[in-house]
C-alpha cells in the first residue's frame, strides 16, 4: 500500500525547489475611507440599474486598491443578488486567492457564507435525508463540480449542479422513476440533485463507505 512506500529523496529534493506562492497580508475586513467611497459609488450605479458599471467599479478597485478582500465580498453579494452564486465564488477565489489558508476567525462570517454558499439548501437536504448523506458533503461536491451553476456543462458534457453525464442521467432516471426525463432535465435543480445524491450514495455503498474513493470515482469514473 501507499502508506508503506519508501520515501524518494529525488522527489523530496524536486518538491523543495518549487517556490511557494507569497500572498500579500490582509489588513482586515473593515473598509477604509477610499474603499467605502468606491463601494458607495458602485451601489449608486447598481440602484440606477447600471449593474455592469457597478461591477466594473468594484473590479477596478479590487485590482488596484489596497483592500481586495473587502471589495471581493461586495462583488460576491452583487453576483448573488442577480442569482449567480458561481460568479460570487469565483470573485472570492480571484481576489482573495489565499482564502483557504485563512484562520476561520480572520474573516467575518459573511465572507465564509459568500465563499461557501448553500443555494437550493432545502432540496439538497431533502435528498440527503432520503439517501442518508451528509448535506455538507454533497454541498462540497456541488461547489467543486459546478460552483452551484445550474447551467454548467463540462468539457466532457456533464450537466448541471452535480455534473451528471447524460447517459448516467437517463439510466438513473429509469431507476428513480423520473417521468419524461430528457437531457435538459439535468438543468433542473430538483432532478439534478436527486440523481446526483442517489449516485454518490450508490458509489459510497459500493466502496465500503469511503468518501475519498467515492469522490474520486464520481469525478473520474469507478474504473
Amino acid at each position: 500500500p501507499v502508506s508503506q512506500a519508501a520515501e524518494s529523496t529525488e522527489i523530496r529534493t524536486f518538491l523543495s525547489r518549487i517556490p511557494k506562492p507569497v500572498w500579500p497580508a490582509l489588513d482586515g475586513f473593515e473598509a477604509d475611507p477610499a474603499t467605502t467611497r468606491r463601494i458607495n459609488r458602485s451601489r449608486l450605479l447598481d440602484s440606477a440599474g447600471l449593474e455592469d458599471y457597478a461591477e466594473r467599479e468594484l473590479r477596478f478597485g479590487a485590482e488596484n486598491d489596497g483592500q481586495p478582500q473587502v471589495i471581493a465580498m461586495e462583488l460576491a453579494e452583487l453576483a448573488n443578488r442577480r442569482g449567480a452564486p458561481d460568479q460570487a465564488i469565483r470573485y472570492i477565489k480571484r481576489y482573495v486567492p489565499n482564502y483557504l489558508s485563512l484562520p476561520l476567525d480572520a474573516a467575518p462570517e459573511k465572507f465564509w457564507q459568500l465563499a461557501f454558499p448553500l443555494p437550493y439548501r432545502r432540496t439538497l437536504e431533502q435528498y440527503c435525508a432520503e439517501y442518508s448523506l451528509d448535506p455538507y458533503f454533497v454541498a462540497a461536491l456541488v461547489r467543486q463540480e459546478s460552483e452551484f451553476n445550474t447551467r454548467a456543462v463540462s468539457y466532457a458534457k456533464a450537466v448541471g449542479l452535480t455534473q451528471v453525464m447524460p447517459s448516467t442521467g437517463h439510466y438513473l432516471s429509469r431507476k428513480l422513476n423520473i417521468p419524461r426525463f430528457h437531457t435538459a432535465s439535468l438543468f433542473e435543480p430538483d432532478i439534478n440533485l436527486k440523481i446526483g445524491s442517489y449516485y454518490i450514495r450508490a458509489l459510497l455503498d459500493g466502496l465500503q463507505g469511503s468518501e475519498e474513493a467515492a469522490l474520486a470515482a464520481y469525478n473520474a469514473g469507478k474504473s
